[in-house]
């Protein structure tokens, strides 16, 4: 359990070194203190907002292609700001993180495929036969 705990605590560390980095990278300079003194006041904090969409993703509350839209909208941010931020955390913070959910549907469709192959069926009208006289199998009466 304590092990587990430390890994946690390592796996923020290291989320929280890295949003800083990333957004200092990009003109937006936040330093702790000040970010988790917004928090405390419900302001808003660059370093905080942008670490939850980074939950919220790998933990798949929403697509990739609508990352950078999520962050122009936390951050109050312009587009290309956010595209080039997003492609930033993209290159050194998700690369690292495993998805869940795509694992979880990619597992899934995996499995069905294994399991029950499509195989293709050709149902093929019957054509009617011409009649050669009497049917052989009946009796006339």
């Amino acid at each position: 359990m304590k092990n587990e705990t430390q890994n946690n605590d390592n796996n923020q560390n290291y989320l929280i070194d890295n949003v800083f980095k990333i957004l200092k990278q990009n003109g937006i300079e936040e330093d702790i203190e000040t970010a988790f003194q917004k928090t405390e006041e419900n302001k808003l904090s660059f370093v905080v907002e942008t670490a939850k969409a980074i939950n919220e993703f790998s933990s798949g509350k929403f697509l990739e292609k609508d990352f950078p839209k999520i962050l122009q909208q936390k951050l109050e941010i312009p587009k290309e700001q956010a595209e080039k931020l997003f492609l930033d955390i993209k290159k050194e913070i998700l690369s690292s993180i495993t998805i869940e959910t795509a694992n979880t549907i990619k597992t899934t469709t995996e499995k069905i495929s294994e399991s029950a192959p499509i195989k293709e069926t050709v149902i093929e009208k019957p054509t009617p036969q011409k009649s050669n006289g009497p049917d052989k199998y009946r009796e006339v009466v």
